[in-house]
């Protein structure tokens, strides 16, 4: 039944009518009202005003709810719902996800514009979004952000639930955790807000990585929503707007050459101090690209470059609802949702802008009939519509970004340098844009019967997606260099460009087939068995047009033309789930539950948006050690068909799943306060895993040493071109295996006392490990510090904690409506009364990290090395002073202890493990002061608003997997210290005023 406040009336022969009211059903619970009949005359009747229970004695997932007032009260920055999820233990959200700011691409959008939840540590993408029970991943199967990276609706939603383990047999399309929200309906009653919040950088604190000001910031939030009848007791609308603009300066600080390189002037790889060295003629003119430095030299060749870039941006959303009771037994309803985006910011050279626009359009149709007061159906019906585009250069800030004298590529502008950790983000149009247009078709059905002890819940559901995108590698090509030196004497490592006239467009799609069946039986009045069980399949993902191309083994001659990416798919995804919730008193104060099922990870479109760049359908390629006289303009020419990417896919993948179970306790300790504490745990196998490039050494060349370190033979003159591939026919072989595997154990703690006489707290404390062999889904950079594997074909290399395992995670929140002496009269209560405080406190330990090489120094022939994704790392020094989590707590400047890491030896693979190293811990609290001014009979109320977020300024850096040495084992000074921008802006203020009726 829909989200709400209901009454309940019991009538029988020869008892008093009993009339129970404030029965508040929330969002997908399942609840349990105890009626008692007293002896006598049904004219009589007995009113009873119901109390939320406390305790659930009816289910046995771990779940909890956020209600409409808690949306609406809480200090929330953006105004983005979505961030309440993380007040319910086991959710952490927006770790490692990308940058707008500092960004070289502003290339998030590709992974989801939404913010990222893990929850009982699985993947973001393995999570399920429900709004009036539509489904709203979007095409990364994430959550539904916008362009500016918020879920607007804070005045739309009614409430929304969390399911973080042991739900049941109803809910698919998921392997992690359920965020399941309602819009709000219209009543007999009209009622409505009015609101506009500002900003203004005038009362801003200073950021840790901003000059001696604070950059300008300014944003508007308004809007309203009202909701009444049509047509009283039979037809309700409900509609919500809301726009939102800024413009904000940001203090960027980027990598670029250091002014003594400009000269020649670089670090001795072969000692201390610094050596001389000539600069070549070919790269003379490409000096311009790496603005001058103005910030601090790092000695090893470059330096910092800031400046006060602009981003701006704006956003429209707006919500339209329809109830219709069609008779007193049958009830439809209809809800559309739609909102439009856009994000424009500077690259990190301020040369250009780069935009990433969004639209979303969902409907969502519901027809609810009771066939007989124990006999319900509801049956839906739905559309959502994804529009997103990342990494879309929309105009030039400076000449060098439409200078068609420096293209890589003829009659294009200069394409992507890297040297070592330095990085351009290319002129105008070398982002390389990917555009998506997704869509999925919904309808389901759901039949509850309540047969005397027994529930029975039976249904099914179809979804068809739709994912078309265009999508670009490399369109204007791109040099990369070991090192600062290198660079300097044109000495490239690789070219890599996508060939002129290449076709990035695709339409991929697949249908998705669900039915289950569940009894919830009450086997005692303190004892309740849930037992279902789920079956779910869809059809192996395929191109509309046949463009999907890929190797069958990795040492064949030629991919497989057409067909689907994975050629059949598993259709033997049965899935039971069991739970048991025990009342051992029978008071409804205590329960304890148990749970534990199978969860499937479905193998949608989304995992191979980035399988479809191969050959030949698109031909993209990478040459190794390409000659110097080939630069700038030579390298499409080195691109033979032995140097293209092609695609690999593991062909008939095992069943990719998730076994969750959970033990909990929970206990009503005063009438309106509840202590949980429960344990979660999963194990999840054949997990798919991306690997960037999987034409490396084969294992039958590879030795091990004593000390259990990988050899690689060294090719002939040292060169990564000479390296013996598995397949060398090709330059590089995107992959995707169905290996990885996660371990998951949680211990969580919950007390929440509800909002009575005038004050709410919650508090949840989480301990939690989770591991496995990589955490990324779409590629090796996938987060700020995911790295990728460090050898292809021995994954146990990369057994490690996940990208988002935080061990220890505390979040607090509360309101409390300041009370008033009942001596004060008049004026002086109109001035004390009314005052509301509201906040919430956060504070985790530090996500992991890596640190890696920047360059292939194992002669593993992974040709991604060089990059943000390369896996490789050091040796361990085992030195006093040092462990693998060689860290200096409080020195941003100075944060890893560069000398606890060695060089390895060439063709030797270093010793260190993924994920050994902590960033520092995350400390946020937001608080809100708001003032209440009731007019006109209680009628109206005027809400002045003051809230304030990271109340303390507390500087929350963010990690990244970092290069620690250039290609000649030098030290690269600028990976110690911790990059910008920071996790949370610094103290920010906001004001606002809501009119309520």
């Amino acid at each position: 039944m829909p989200a709400g406040s209901y009454k309940l009336q019991a009538i029988s022969t020869g008892f008093k009518a009993e009339i129970r009211q404030g029965v508040d059903l929330t969002v997908g619970a399942t609840i349990t009202v105890n009626l008692s009949l007293q002896p006598g005359a049904v004219s009589e009747t007995v009113v009873v005003t119901d109390q939320a229970p406390q305790v659930d004695t009816a289910s046995s997932a771990i779940s909890g709810v956020v209600g409409e007032h808690m949306i609406r009260e809480l200090p929330l920055n953006g105004r983005d719902w979505l961030q309440l999820a993380t007040l319910q233990a086991g959710v952490v959200g927006g770790l490692g996800q990308q940058s707008t700011q500092g960004s070289p691409t502003n290339s998030r959008a590709a992974r989801g514009n939404g913010q990222n939840l893990y929850i009982s540590g699985n993947r973001p993408t393995e999570n399920l979004y429900l709004v009036d029970g539509l489904i709203v991943n979007d095409y990364a199967n994430s959550s539904p952000g916008s362009g500016l990276n918020v879920n607007l609706g804070v005045d739309a939603v009614r409430e929304f639930a969390v399911l973080t383990s042991g739900f049941s047999a109803q809910y698919g399309m998921t392997s992690g955790g359920v965020i399941n929200a309602a819009f709000k309906s219209g009543t007999n009653n009209f009622h409505g807000t009015g609101f506009g919040f500002f900003r203004n950088s005038a009362l801003d604190a200073r950021n840790y990585f901003d000059g001696p000001s604070v950059p300008p910031f300014h944003r508007y939030q308004y809007g309203g929503a009202i909701g009444g009848p049509i047509k009283r007791d039979k037809i309700f609308f409900f509609g919500n707007f809301e726009g939102l603009q800024q413009a904000l300066s940001l203090s960027e600080n980027s990598l670029t050459l250091s002014n003594s390189a400009r000269m020649g002037v670089v670090p001795n790889p072969n000692g201390s101090g610094t050596i001389t060295v000539p600069i070549s003629a070919s790269i003379q003119p490409f000096l311009a690209v790496f603005p001058v430095a103005n910030g601090k030299d790092n000695g090893d060749g470059t330096a910092f470059y800031t400046f006060p870039g602009a981003q701006t941006g704006h956003e429209y959303y707006a919500v339209g609802k329809v109830d219709f009771n069609l008779s007193p037994t049958t009830t439809f309803s209809a809800s559309y949702q739609w909102d439009t985006s856009s994000l424009v910011a500077p690259d990190l050279f301020n040369q250009k802008l780069t935009g990433s626009p969004s639209n979303h359009d969902n409907v969502a149709l519901s027809l609810q009939h009771f066939f007989t007061p124990n006999l319900l159906n509801t049956a839906r019906l739905g559309v959502s519509h994804t529009y997103a585009t990342d990494s879309e250069d929309t105009s030039a800030l400076s000449p060098i970004a439409t200078d068609t004298s420096l293209g890589f590529v003829p009659n294009k502008p200069v394409g992507v340098l890297t040297a070592g950790t330095l990085l351009t983000a290319g002129g105008l149009g070398a982002s390389g844009a990917d555009i998506f247009h997704f869509i999925s078709y919904q309808a389901s059905d759901d039949l509850n019967w309540v047969r005397g002890n027994h529930t029975l819940q039976f249904g099914f559901s179809f979804e068809r997606i739709t994912d078309n995108f265009s999508s670009v590698n490399l369109p204007f090509g791109e040099w990369d260099f070991g090192s600062v030196q290198d660079l300097l004497e044109n000495i490239p490592l690789t070219f890599s460009s996508d060939q002129p006239g290449t076709n990035g467009g695709r339409s991929l799609g697949s249908d998705v087939y669900g039915a289950y069946a569940q009894d919830v039986y009450r086997v005692t009045p303190k004892l309740t068995i849930t037992a279902g069980l789920r079956y779910e399949t869809n059809t192996p993902v395929n191109e509309a047009n046949g463009k999907v191309a890929t190797l069958i083994n990795l040492t064949d001659a030629l991919p497989r033309l057409g067909g689907s990416f994975i050629g059949n798919g598993n259709h033997l995804n049965f899935a039971p789930r069991l739970g048991a919730a025990f009342d051992p008193f029978g008071n409804g104060k205590t329960s304890i539950r148990a749970s534990f099922g199978l969860y499937d990870v479905m193998p949608l479109p989304y995992l191979f948006v980035n399988r479809t760049h191969g050959v030949p359908f698109y031909v993209t390629g990478v040459a190794q050690n390409p000659p110097g006289s080939a630069f700038p303009n030579g390298g499409l020419n080195l691109l033979t068909p032995q140097s293209s990417e092609v695609v690999y896919v593991q062909q008939n993948p095992p069943r990719a799943y998730n076994q969750a179970w959970n033990l909990s306790v929970q206990q009503q300790l005063t009438s309106d306060t509840a202590l949980t504490i429960g344990y979660v745990g999963s194990h999840s196998v054949h997990i798919p895993l991306n690997i960037d490039d999987m034409d490396q050494v084969p294992p039958s060349l590879v030795t091990t040493a004593p000390n259990g370190q990988l050899i690689f033979p060294i090719p002939e003159g040292g060169k990564t071109s000479n390296i013996q591939r598995i397949n060398p026919l090709y330059g590089r072989i995107e992959g995707m295996v169905w290996s990885d595997y996660s371990v998951y154990h949680g211990l969580l703690t919950n007390i929440s006392k509800q909002l009575t006489h005038g004050f709410a707290l919650q508090g949840t404390y989480t301990w939690a490990k989770s591991m496995d062999e990589g955490s990324a889904t779409f590629s090796d950079n996938e987060y700020d510090n995911t790295v990728g594997p460090s050898y292809a074909f021995d994954l146990k290399l990369q057994k490690g904690v996940s990208d988002y395992n935080i061990t220890n995670n505390l979040i607090v929140n509360g309101q409390w409506n300041i009370p008033v002496p009942s001596s004060l009269r008049g004026v002086a209560r109109g001035v004390a009364g009314g005052w509301q405080l509201g906040g919430i406190t956060q504070y985790h330990s530090g996500e992991p990290f890596s640190v890696r090489l920047t360059s292939d120094q194992a002669f593993t022939g992974n040709s991604r090395t060089h990059s943000s994704a390369g896996g490789q790392r050091p040796n361990f020094n085992p030195a006093p002073g040092c462990t693998t989590n060689a860290i200096n707590p409080g020195q941003p400047s100075n944060y890893i202890k560069t000398s606890c890491f060695s060089f390895p030896a060439p063709g030797v693979l270093g010793d260190l493990g993924r994920n050994t190293l902590r960033g520092p811990k995350y400390v946020d609290v937001d608080a809100s002061v708001f003032k209440n001014i009731p007019l006109i009979h209680d009628k109206y109320n005027v809400q002045l608003r003051a809230e304030a977020f990271n109340v303390l300024n507390h500087t929350n850096f963010r990690t990244v997997a970092t290069g620690l040495f250039n290609k000649s084992g030098g030290i690269l000074t600028s990976a110690g210290q911790l990059p910008a921008p920071t996790l949370t802006t610094s103290r920010q203020i906001q004001f606002g005023a809501k009119v309520v009726f």
